[in-house]
């Protein structure tokens, strides 16, 4: 597998919106804050020529976030884990039984960290006294 990657000097919204016209990007990585400001942008194109992926990580992403990233067509993924040093951890990616939600509870449940990533070990999601608890939207609010 091969890409190109783009990286800019500093975070320039209408840079990245037009490089993703002109290059054809087609996924992004950032922290949901860079992503709201990308979002609220009014360079943002109405329509896109190719998929475009959110790679989300740095902190949790709002469940409204997510949802208007769905709206506009953009596919999330929420990576959880200390990516500033070596990539995530673990990926929250979409089931195919929570397409059948509303999209708030999709992206409610798209906002939770999410399973084990291809490259790590298995995840354990445990309370205060290490004791398993059950990886879901609800448990991730007490992270």
């Amino acid at each position: 597998m091969g890409a190109t990657h783009i990286c800019l000097r500093k975070f320039d919204p209408a840079k990245v919106w037009q490089l993703i016209e002109s290059e054809g990007v087609t996924h992004l990585s950032g922290s949901p804050n860079m992503f709201t400001v990308l979002l609220n942008h009014p360079d943002r194109p109405k329509a896109f020529k190719q998929p475009l992926i959110f790679g989300i990580g740095g902190s949790q992403p709002s469940p409204g976030l997510i949802a208007r990233s769905q709206e506009l067509g953009i596919r999330v993924i929420h990576g959880y884990g200390l990516t500033e040093t070596y990539g995530p951890c673990t990926i929250c990616e979409p089931q195919p039984e929570w397409q059948k939600l509303p999209a708030r509870e999709e992206a409610t449940l798209l906002a939770a960290p999410g399973r084990a990533f291809h490259h790590g070990r298995a995840v354990r999601v445990v309370d205060e006294d290490m004791r398993d608890i059950r990886a879901t939207a609800k448990a991730s609010a007490r992270w």
